[in-house]
C-alpha cells in the first residue's frame, strides 16, 4: 500500500481530542488534503505509555518494557555521533529490562532487518535511533535533526518530539505539529508521509493515538490491519511489518504486527476527527462498566437466591414471587443487552457513560418484559427463550465482524490492545452457558418423546456450531473458549446418551478439545502470518520455541486471578459448593433444585456441563478464575429462573398435605411423594390427594 521513499514521524502523547485547526494546523491540512487515517494503539506493557517503550516496540516488533521510575516516563537516551551513524547511550539497560519481561522482545529488530535488503534507513532525532538500532546499540545512518540529506534514504524515519502542554491556556500550536510543518516542507515531492503517535498523553486516562497517512496514490480512507479486523484502528506494532512489507521481505518471527491496509471511506476532517476520537470514549466507557457490570450482576443474583432459599415462605404469595421473578429474568438479559447496547451508539451521547448503563438497563428489562409474557410452563420455557437471544446474538456477530463488541463492556478493548476481535473471555463465559443451556433443553424435548439418540444428535450439532464459532480464526478466534467447550458439550452428549462420565470418557473428552484446537490451529497456521490469529501465531511460537514464554506468562496471569481477593475466593466457594450440589442433590442441594430436576431431568447434566466449561475454562486462559466468575454471573439468574417457580409449587404441596401423616411418614417416603406431586406426568389426582 505504501510507495518508497517514505517519512515516519512519531510524536510522543498526541490523541484525537487534540487534532484541531487551532491546535495542530499542519495535521488538519494533511486531513484536508485527502490524507487516510486511523486510531492506534500506543499501549505496549503497563502504564503510562512511555515514548521509549513506543519507539521501542517499532523496533522490537512487539511489546517492550518502558523505563519508568516511581510511576513516571524517563526521557529519551541521549544518542553520540559515531560516524555517519550513532550510538544509543545506557543501550544495556533496555536490553536488561526486557529480559525481566515475559514478552521477551528482541530490540534493534527492526533496523537490521531493513538492512538485509540492502536499504538505505535514515534516523533523525533520539526516539528515531532507539526505532532504527542494531543490536549492538549503535544506529548505522542517524541525524540529530533535519538537514539536507535527511530524506536520501527511501526511508526516513523521524522523531517530531512530544506535545508540548505548556501553551493549553492559550490554546496555541502545539511544538510537535510545529515541527510537523517544518517536515512537510522538507520532504522531497511524491514522498509518502505517514504521522503517528507513539505514546499516550500523560496525565490523562490512557487513550488511541493518531495516525495519518498522507500519499499522492492513496485515495481517503479509514485505515486497518488484519491484527485488528476494525476500519478505523490499528496497532503501533503493525508498522515494522508495513515496512518490512513494503520492501519485499518476508516478515520475521519476530514481528507481530501485519501491514496497514484501506478499509472504508473517510469523510470530511471533522467528522473523521470525531468518529476516531469517539473510539477512545467508547472504550474508556465500556472499561469503566466491565467490573461494575459484572459485579453488580453477580453479586444481585446471589444475594436474590440466597433471599430466596432463606425467606423462602414469605416469596409464596403471588405478587412477591412474580417481583422476584422478573428480577431473575432482568439480570439474565443482562449479558446479551450488554452487547446490543452498541446499537444504541451510547457514545456519542452528551453523557456516555449514562447513557451505556441507561440502554443496558432498558434493553434488559424489554427483553425480560417479553419473556415473561411466555407461558411459564415448562419450566425452562424462559430460559429457552433467553438462551436462543443470547446464542443467536453472539453467533451473527461473531459470522459478521464482531460489530457489537467494539462498545459492549463484554468486548474488546483497543487501547489496551489485548484483543481486538472475535470472543474474549467474558463472550466465552457468556456464550458457553447460553449454547450449553439451550443444547439441554433442546434435547430435552427429543428425550420426552422417548427419542434418545435424537436427543444425542441435538447436543452434538448445537456443540459443533458452537465449538466452530468460538474457534474458527474468523469469527470468535479463541483458544481457550474451544479446549473448555468440547468436554463440556462431550460429556452432556454422553450424559444425554444413557451412558456415564468414567475417568477414561473424561480424559478422552478433554483430549478431543485438544485435538480440535490443534487442528484449527494448525490450519491458520497454513494461512499467511499477516493473516494468522492467535492459534496460528502459537503455532510458530510452538516452531520457534518461544511457545513456554507465552505459556508462562499466561499461567502467571491466570494464577494472579486470586489476587482478586474476595470475589476469587467466593466464586472458588461456589464452585464447591455447585460441585457437591450436582453430585448429591439431595443432600446439599436447595429442594427448589432438586425438585426442578425432576420437572427438567437434564438439569442436572445441564448445569454440570456449565460447571465444566467454567472449571476447565479457569484452567487453560489466562484470565484463571475470572472464567468461572463471569460463568457464575451469567448461571446463577438463569438457575434462579428455572427453580424459582417449582420451588413454589413445592411449598404450595406442602401447606396441602395435611401434618399428621408426613409426621409418621419416613423421609425417603415424603421425598418420592412430593416429586411425584410436582412432576407433570406424575400429578397426584386430587382424590388421591383428599384421601392422603
Amino acid at each position: 500500500m505504501l510507495q518508497l521513499p517514505v517519512v515516519v514521524a512519531g510524536i510522543g502523547g498526541l490523541g484525537w481530542d487534540d487534532v484541531s485547526p487551532v491546535r495542530t494546523p499542519a495535521l488538519w491540512a494533511l486531513l484536508a488534503d485527502g490524507a487516510s487515517a486511523a486510531a492506534v494503539t500506543v499501549h505496549t506493557t503497563g502504564q503510562p505509555a512511555c515514548a521509549d517503550g513506543g519507539w521501542l516496540s517499532l523496533s522490537a516488533g512487539r511489546a517492550v518494557a518502558s523505563r519508568r521510575f516511581a510511576g513516571s516516563c524517563l526521557g529519551l537516551p541521549a544518542v553520540e555521533a559515531v560516524g555517519d551513524g550513532g550510538r544509543v547511550s545506557s543501550w544495556q539497560r533496555y536490553v536488561v529490562d526486557q529480559l525481566d519481561s515475559t514478552y521477551e522482545a528482541r530490540l534493534g529488530t527492526l533496523g537490521p532487518t531493513l538492512a538485509r535488503r540492502g536499504s538505505c534507513v535514515t534516523a533523525v532525532g533520539p526516539g528515531a535511533a532507539l526505532a532504527l538500532v542494531e543490536r549492538n546499540g549503535t544506529v548505522t545512518r542517524y541525524r540529530p535533526g533535519l538537514s539536507t540529506d535527511a530524506f536520501d534514504c527511501p526511508i526516513t524515519i523521524v522523531d517530531l518530539g512530544p506535545t508540548s502542554r505548556l501553551d493549553e491556556l492559550d490554546g496555541g500550536q502545539l511544538d510537535a505539529d510545529a515541527a510537523l510543518a517544518d517536515l512537510v516542507e522538507a520532504i522531497p515531492p511524491g514522498t509518502d508521509l505517514l504521522v503517528t503517535s507513539v505514546s499516550a498523553p500523560l496525565g490523562v486516562p490512557l487513550q488511541m493515538g493518531v495516525l495519518v497517512l498522507a500519499s499522492e496514490d492513496l485515495p481517503a480512507s479509514l485505515l486497518s490491519t488484519p491484527s485488528t479486523r476494525r476500519p478505523g484502528v490499528v496497532r503501533l506494532l503493525d508498522l515494522p511489518s508495513t515496512l518490512v512489507d513494503l520492501v519485499g521481505l518476508p516478515e520475521p518471527a519476530e514481528l507481530q504486527g501485519a501491514p496497514l491496509v484501506l478499509a472504508d471511506d473517510l469523510g470530511d476532517p471533522a467528522s473523521t476527527v470525531e468518529s476516531l476520537a469517539d473510539i477512545t470514549v467508547a472504550d474508556q466507557g465500556l472499561r469503566a462498566a466491565t467490573n461494575p457490570l459484572l459485579d453488580t450482576t453477580g453479586a444481585a443474583a446471589l444475594l436474590l437466591i440466597l433471599l430466596a432459599l432463606f425467606t423462602g415462605r414469605r416469596w409464596s404469595g403471588t405478587a412477591p414471587r412474580r417481583a422476584l421473578r422478573a428480577a431473575f429474568l432482568v439480570l439474565a438479559a443482562v449479558p446479551v443487552a450488554a452487547y446490543l447496547v452498541t446499537l444504541t451508539r451510547w457514545w456519542e451521547f452528551a453523557d456516555p457513560r449514562t447513557a451505556l448503563w441507561l440502554g443496558m438497563g432498558a434493553i434488559a428489562v424489554l427483553l425480560a418484559a417479553a419473556v415473561m409474557a411466555l407461558p411459564r410452563q415448562p419450566i425452562w420455557r424462559p430460559v429457552l427463550a433467553l438462551a436462543s437471544i443470547t446464542s443467536a446474538v453472539l453467533v451473527l456477530d461473531a459470522v459478521t465482524g464482531a460489530r457489537l463488541h467494539w462498545a459492549s463492556p463484554l468486548g474488546t478493548s483497543p487501547v489496551l490492545g489485548n484483543r481486538y476481535y472475535g470472543f474474549g473471555n467474558t463472550t466465552y463465559a457468556v456464550f458457553a452457558v447460553h449454547a450449553i443451556v439451550l443444547a439441554g433443553i433442546l434435547a430435552t424435548r427429543y428425550n420426552a418423546a422417548g427419542r434418545r439418540r435424537a436427543a444425542t444428535l441435538t447436543v452434538v450439532a448445537v456443540g459443533l456450531v458452537a465449538v466452530a464459532v468460538d474457534t474458527w480464526p474468523t469469527w470468535g478466534a479463541d483458544v481457550g473458549g474451544g479446549l473448555a467447550l468440547v468436554p463440556a458439550f462431550g460429556l452432556l452428549a454422553l450424559s444425554v446418551s444413557g451412558r456415564r462420565p468414567t475417568v477414561a470418557r473424561v480424559v478422552a473428552s478433554l483430549v478431543a478439545g485438544v485435538a480440535v484446537v490443534g487442528g484449527v490451529a494448525w490450519l491458520d497456521w497454513l494461512r499467511a502470518p499477516s493473516e494468522r490469529s492467535h492459534a496460528g501465531r502459537f503455532v510458530q511460537q510452538v516452531i520457534d520455541g518461544d511457545a513456554w514464554d507465552l505459556l508462562a506468562r499466561k499461567l502467571g496471569n491466570a494464577a494472579a486471578s486470586f489476587e482478586r481477593g474476595t470475589v476469587a475466593w467466593l466464586t472458588v466457594a461456589v464452585l464447591v459448593w455447585a460441585t457437591l450440589a450436582l453430585a448429591r442433590p439431595q443432600r446439599f442441594g436447595p429442594p427448589s433444585l432438586t425438585a426442578a430436576m425432576t420437572q427438567w431431568p437434564l438439569l442436572r447434566s445441564t448445569l454440570a456441563a456449565v460447571l465444566v466449561s467454567a472449571v476447565v475454562g479457569s484452567f487453560v486462559n489466562d484470565w484463571g478464575v475470572r472464567i468461572a466468575t463471569v460463568v457464575l454471573t451469567a448461571a446463577l439468574p438463569v438457575i434462579a429462573v428455572v427453580c424459582l417457580p417449582v420451588g413454589a409449587q413445592r411449598r404450595r404441596i406442602d401447606r396441602a398435605v395435611p401434618r399428621s401423616p408426613i409426621a409418621t411418614t419416613p423421609a425417603s417416603n415424603v421425598s418420592a411423594t412430593t416429586d411425584a406431586a410436582i412432576a407433570p406426568s406424575k400429578a397426584v389426582p386430587k382424590e388421591a390427594s383428599a384421601k392422603t
